[in-house]
């Protein structure tokens, strides 16, 4: 479920707007060019029938050419992706909005990628044993991600054109956290420091034991 704040793509989330059996609206705002757009999300049964997709398609052709001031202007039909195993491990857009970084299993085990956005395009493995949760620098030169073994590790990264240079991945530092737990981090800052958000384990409950007229039993 998306929220107000959130990001999808160059899109900021503002407000919800409207839902129905069509999916859902959202006012939101591009980035890229810096104005108010409204934001329609359609539901995955819909994108993933070919011919429902196909009629989509055609529908979204013929209101792209309509110009008139009580029809909304229709900008651009995006598909944007999710992390579909877990809605908690979301994918991460670079600064620019023009490249993905997403977590995988194709391979056999997660893996970390990269691809443009909004596509088509080759795509690029970044982590080489295996990782979750990425997140880019805010300079996009760098993408972070969870370790198998819980530690932060970094793969530097240079985009030119439409290509991608990768670099050698390095540990940054170790946790003691596993990597399937949920524990949410960010860099605060380009010079190494991190935030980081851990579950906090479950407290014992104890009896909580009242006493009445206790003013009495004193005096007594």
């Amino acid at each position: 479920m998306i929220a107000a704040g959130e990001r999808l793509g160059p899109y900021e989330i503002t407000s919800p707007l409207g839902a129905g059996g069509m999916g859902e609206v959202w006012q939101a705002r591009d980035k890229r060019l810096e104005r108010e757009v409204a934001l329609k999300l359609l539901p995955s049964d819909l994108i993933l029938d070919a011919e429902r997709r196909a009629r989509l398609e055609r529908e979204a052709k013929v209101l792209g050419s309509l110009n008139h001031p009580n029809i909304a202007t229709l900008h651009a039909l995006e598909e944007l992706l999710y992390e579909s195993e877990n809605p908690k491990l979301p994918t991460s857009f670079s600064p620019d909005g023009r490249w993905v970084a997403y977590r995988s299993n194709e391979s056999g085990h997660n893996e970390i990628y990269v691809q443009p956005y909004p596509g088509p395009g080759r795509k690029w493995q970044v982590s080489t044993s295996g990782g979750s949760w990425p997140l880019w620098r805010s300079d996009g030169r760098e993408i972070f991600y969870r370790a198998p073994n819980g530690g932060i590790e970094a793969t530097p990264i240079d985009a030119r054109g439409d290509t991608l240079s990768l670099g050698t991945p390095k540990t940054l530092f170790p946790l003691s956290t596993p990597e399937s737990t949920d524990m949410r981090y960010s860099p605060v800052a380009d010079d190494g420091r991190f935030l980081l958000i851990e579950p906090v384990a479950a407290q014992v409950s104890r009896p909580l034991t009242g006493v009445l007229d206790w003013t009495a039993r004193l005096a007594g």
